[in-house]
C-alpha cells in the first residue's frame, strides 16, 4: 500500500478533528485521528487519499469554546471530506453543512476548511 500525502490548513477559529486510515504494522491499517488548532497546517499521509473532517471533540475545554461560539450544533459531526484525486464528476472536497467550505488546490496539494 503506498500513502498519499496532503496539507491541511484549519483556517477556522476552533480546533477540528482530521482522520484517515494509515498503516499500522504487519499490512494493518488503523484509522488517525489529528486535532487541527486554529490557524495549523499539518502535512498528513492516509492509505486511501482521503480525509475525513469532524468535530467530535472530547476535550472539554474545546467543546466549551465550540458552545460558546455558537457552533454547539455542530459538535460530534463529520464535517466534510476531501480527496488527493478526483470522484468522478471531478470533485475534490464535499462540506455535509452550510456553515463551512473546503477549497482543494490540485497544483499544491493543500486543502483549506473555513467558515463560510
Amino acid at each position: 500500500m503506498s500513502e498519499h500525502y496532503a496539507t491541511f490548513i484549519n483556517n477556522f477559529s476552533l480546533p477540528i478533528i482530521i482522520e484517515t486510515w494509515q498503516v499500522l504494522c504487519f499490512g494493518l491499517s488503523e484509522m488517525k485521528s489529528i486535532t487541527v488548532n486554529p490557524r495549523e497546517k499539518i502535512i498528513m499521509g492516509s492509505i486511501t487519499g482521503e480525509w475525513f473532517i469532524n468535530s467530535l471533540i472530547t476535550d472539554k475545554d474545546t467543546r466549551r469554546k465550540w458552545k460558546s461560539s455558537g457552533y454547539e450544533s455542530r459538535l460530534g459531526q463529520e464535517i466534510g471530506k476531501f480527496r488527493n484525486k478526483p470522484c468522478m464528476r471531478g470533485e475534490y472536497s464535499w462540506v455535509y453543512n452550510n456553515d463551512f467550505e473546503i477549497v482543494y488546490d490540485t497544483a499544491e496539494q493543500v486543502a483549506i476548511f473555513s467558515k463560510k
